[in-house]
């Protein structure tokens, strides 16, 4: 093992084949909670422990990573909590979702049953973050919005791409911005 976080993302995954259907946090003393469900907010976790009724609130600071079941995915705290999609030479993770709103310039109504209204049409959208990483490295280097490529920093991805067969396929998938056709060509 090259890194002490390698061996507990190791032991975190066969913890989880036992687990079955459960999230749970791990805090940096090395400390596993299990819990039934995490609720990510700006600066802590909310989950709700399975051994009891009561709902934890733990600061991001504290925690080496955590498990979401529902995305079957573990997020490590690398500058921020990431999951790691790719891994090689370049390495390609994956951050936690937000939502921004989404100006449509309609009204909708805040309570069908009151005239009340939201204002100009504010509607959230979910976005994800991406990262890039080579030889220690991390970069952001695009937004996704279901599926579609929002935004992409096309400079700093060409300068991480060294050979000319991956310059190639970054410059034909910038038109068609689908996550997919970027991250294939990490991935070979």
């Amino acid at each position: 093992m090259k890194t002490l976080s390698e061996f507990v993302f190791l032991c975190l995954l066969i913890v989880t084949t036992s687990l079955k259907g459960q999230s749970f946090i791990v805090k940096k003393s090395g400390e596993i909670v299990k819990c039934s469900k995490i609720i990510v907010r700006e600066k802590v976790l909310v989950l709700n422990d399975e051994n009891s009724l009561k709902i934890l609130k733990i600061e991001k600071d504290l925690l080496a990573g955590y498990y979401q079941h529902y995305d079957n995915a573990y997020y490590e705290n690398i500058d921020g909590f990431k999951e790691e999609v790719v891994s090689g030479k370049i390495k390609i993770y994956r951050g936690e979702e937000y939502m921004k709103n989404f100006n449509t310039g309609n009204t909708f109504p805040a309570n069908p049953n009151t005239s009340s209204s939201l204002g100009f049409g504010a509607m959230p959208v979910q976005y994800t973050k991406w990262f890039i990483e080579k030889d220690g490295l991390l970069i952001e280097a695009f937004e996704e919005m279901h599926g579609q490529i929002s935004y992409l920093d096309e400079d700093k991805i060409q300068d991480l791409l060294d050979e000319p067969l991956s310059n190639k396929a970054f410059n034909e998938s910038k038109k068609k911005r689908k996550l997919e056709n970027l991250l294939g060509i990490f991935q070979t």
